[in-house]
């Protein structure tokens, strides 16, 4: 079986202090196993992007412009490349990429 979940499932299915939490949850994980399949649409990722990152902390996670390095470093760990060019070095090292010879400046 296939389902679609929108954003008011997805955030209440990862903040544990919100009171719909054990619903959004349990049919997150009962739809996201198994023979069964759980969708999302991208707006539907943006939207809870937005949302959980405008929570207060400790709920929330990256904020601004810093996720999409923490994407470009996943990809490039994931891709098994040798090198990152980047101009900003330093927003790589505040993510603390462990493979310090993985960044190098852009010329």
């Amino acid at each position: 079986m296939k389902v679609l979940f929108d954003t008011s499932v997805l955030v209440p299915a990862f903040v544990d202090q919100l009171s719909n939490h054990p619903a959004a949850f349990g049919a997150f994980a009962f739809y996201t196993s198994g023979e069964r399949m759980g969708f999302c649409s991208t707006h539907a990722l943006a939207e809870a992007y937005s949302v959980l990152t405008s929570l207060p902390p400790p709920n929330r996670g990256l904020t601004g412009g810093i996720i999409y390095d923490a994407l470009h470093l996943e990809a490039a760990r994931k891709a098994g490349c040798a090198r990152i060019y980047t101009y900003n070095l330093a927003h790589f090292r505040a993510l603390r990429a462990s493979e310090e010879d993985l960044l190098e400046s852009s010329p």
